[in-house]
């Protein structure tokens, strides 16, 4: 499969453009379920939120959207590639504290 990474902890779909477009096409598809999902884990104003494999950051966006200005989203992704695709989202700071950082290799 192009794309894919021959690491036993590579993503097995790899991070090429065409798969991280349709990460962004299905991203978009679950939108409202996520909200309701995050809102019903208890993520409100002020809360601090990691996330974990964040990707392209659309669920971080979403957090830091229902955290708000005074709470705080933390994204981490191991993937270079995805770190330096275009398509990653950078949330504007009136979501509050946004980092992206990668993850130790």
């Amino acid at each position: 499969m192009e794309g894919h990474k021959s690491s036993e902890n590579a993503y097995i779909l790899g991070n090429h453009p065409e798969e991280l477009a349709r990460l962004d096409r299905q991203a978009a598809a679950i939108d409202r379920p996520t909200r309701l999902l995050l809102q019903a884990a208890g993520l409100a104003p002020g809360a601090s939120v990691v996330d974990l494999g964040t990707g392209l950051g659309h669920v971080a966006q979403i957090a830091g959207e229902l955290v708000g200005p005074t709470g705080s989203v933390l994204g981490i992704d191991r993937s270079a590639e995805v770190r330096q695709s275009d398509a990653v989202i950078v949330l504007p700071t009136v979501v509050g504290a946004w980092r992206y950082t990668p993850a130790a290799s």
